[in-house]
């Protein structure tokens, strides 16, 4: 049965980080031969490439005894860079080691003088949950 038999049968909507968990499994089916499919996830496991140079990605420090969540977002050792807010974003790319080339859009962040073009289908909207004020990514 394929993935759109399943999707119409179930009328549900498809995820698709689930289809590329889905097929990536079968791939694995079809490429080792397991004695028995509850090694399934411990094989797959094996096969997963992780990138340990981004790691922690969530991490938590401790500020005059008050423990609080954080979320690195660069890692100039491997040039990647997360930041959703083009401030923090074009920050970074100003002082970065790396090159950046002929990255038009990079260099358009770094000497824009009005950043209301970045980011302009999107809003990041908070709200009130028990007293506590909830943003985008929290």
């Amino acid at each position: 049965m394929s993935t759109f038999d399943l999707s119409v049968y179930e009328d549900k909507n498809i995820f698709l980080e689930r289809v590329f968990a889905l097929r990536f499994k079968q791939a694995i089916l079809r490429s080792v031969k397991l004695p028995n499919e509850n090694l399934l996830k411990k094989v797959a496991n094996e096969r997963v490439y992780r990138m340990t140079e981004r790691e922690p990605v969530h991490y938590k420090k401790k500020f005059f005894g008050i423990i609080k969540n954080g979320r690195n977002m660069y890692w100039p050792k491997i040039g990647l860079l997360t930041h959703h807010e083009p401030e923090s974003k074009r920050a970074i790319l100003a002082r970065a080691k790396f090159t950046l080339g002929e990255s038009r859009y990079a260099l358009q962040l770094i000497n824009a003088t009005d950043l209301n073009y970045y980011n302009r289908g999107g809003r990041k909207i908070t709200y009130n949950v028990g007293g506590k004020k909830i943003g985008y990514g929290d």
